[in-house]
């Protein structure tokens, strides 16, 4: 059994691999999610939440993936804010590590 307190400051990914601590094998376990009594969850919270009830079993760590991206949004890849070394390598070689990395999935 794990009990996470406060999980509406933790993000899907971090949610999602603490669930994952639990369960392993065939003893059952459970993962119980805590969140202040009476208090009002942003609407972001509540589709984490949503999203890590819906998404079980095989297959599920690609779909939470999926749903964070749309959660959260895909970001500016190529503004001033993106962290990374598109600077450093170019945005040619960058393109083609993407394009790489993507065509592996």
């Amino acid at each position: 059994m794990i009990i996470v307190d406060r999980v509406d400051k933790l993000g899907l990914s971090q949610i999602y691999q603490l669930r994952g601590r639990v369960g392993r094998g065939y003893e059952k376990a459970f993962c119980y999610l805590l969140y202040p009594k009476n208090y009002a969850l942003n609407e972001n919270a509540i589709k984490r939440l949503r999203a890590i009830q819906s998404f079980q079993g095989f297959g599920a760590g690609i779909k939470l993936a999926m749903r964070d991206l749309e959660i959260r949004g895909a970001g500016n890849i190529l503004g001033k804010k993106q962290h990374g070394y598109i600077k450093e390598i170019g945005f040619e070689l960058y393109m083609d590590m993407l394009n790489k990395a993507l065509s592996s999935i």
